[in-house]
């Protein structure tokens, strides 16, 4: 570590003197640190401690928390795996959801989007909603949709003001769109924790849904959206041929402290439980359906176009 050696050293790991000099800071001040006597400690003599106690980024975090100062994770820079996000889509059908980056780009949807949004992974939800004419027929309220989604990505990316990738990507969209050029110039920001959305499908009509978006850890920067059918306006009953195909078995496999458990496994017969029973027990509602293109079958009388 850079320390000079002793050979008087009767227990294990740094002494207080080592750690200040390691983090580049007094050993007064370091002490009162310690001891939770320092006030006003910025967040770089924070990480410093960090780096000479060989920390982690969870660990470092929590150090911040303690001290009260910002703890906002850098997003990591390695692309996720889909494969480890689709059993968290495909348990929702047939409802649609989907996961996406901070970018907006997807990471793993399942059938219902592909058939009801007409969108499939690595597409860019905003590039799709404001580029494509197909994307853009199934939303019946395109005109006043746009505004509102222009408003939530804006909340998002001031969170990674200056990351480059979100600099690439407005101006490609700015460049592309004139729609989008002219709501971004607007400033306008929104809460994006929910809302609700009307899809139009060819065969079903206008279909409502109310739109839950869950964080992930900030650290990956992904986020899991879902769309719940509006009760009373028969968009559950369109969504129910999905339920009739046939469906896999997904097996998920997770380490915590480094050791390896058993794996979770989706089943059939569990596929009516509650989301409550899933959140206490980890295991998920539905398997996924393998099909990538799943046809609704006939328009019901009772809903609306």
């Amino acid at each position: 570590m850079g320390l000079p050696t002793s050979r008087n050293r009767r227990t294990p790991g740094l002494r207080r003197e080592e750690v200040a000099l390691l983090a580049g800071v007094g050993v007064s001040w370091y002490t009162w640190i310690e001891q939770g006597r320092a006030t006003n400690v910025s967040g770089e003599v924070l990480d410093a401690i960090a780096r000479a106690l060989r920390l982690d980024q969870t660990q470092r975090l929590y150090l911040r928390r303690l001290a009260g100062v910002g703890a906002d994770p850098e997003p990591s820079e390695v692309r996720p795996d889909p494969r480890a996000f689709q059993p968290f889509v495909d348990n929702w059908l047939p409802n649609p959801a989907y996961v996406a980056d901070r970018y907006w780009n997807l990471v793993a949807v399942n059938e219902a989007v592909r058939n009801l949004m007409g969108l499939d992974a690595p597409q860019n939800i905003l590039e799709e909603f404001f580029t494509n004419e197909q994307t853009r027929k199934r939303y019946p309220l395109w005109k006043d949709d746009a505004p509102i989604l222009v408003a939530r990505f804006r909340s998002q990316a001031a969170r990674y003001s200056g990351d480059p990738g979100f600099t690439a990507l407005i101006s490609r969209l700015r460049r592309d769109s004139p729609e989008f050029a002219e709501l971004w110039n607007r400033h306008e920001v929104l809460e994006d924790s929910c809302g609700t959305e009307i899809l139009h499908h060819p065969a079903f009509g206008n279909l409502s849904f109310t739109r839950t978006t869950l964080d992930f850890t900030s650290r990956i920067a992904l986020r899991l959206t879902v769309f719940v059918p509006v009760s009373g306006t028969g968009t559950e009953e369109a969504l129910e041929p999905l339920k009739c195909f046939p469906r896999e078995r997904h097996t998920i496999s997770f380490r915590v402290g480094g050791q390896r458990h058993r794996p979770i496994s989706s089943r059939v017969e569990d596929e009516e439980r509650l989301p409550s029973h899933a959140c206490a027990t980890g295991e998920p509602l539905q398997p996924h359906l393998p099909h990538p293109h799943l046809p609704l079958g006939r328009t019901p009388s009772h809903v609306p176009s």
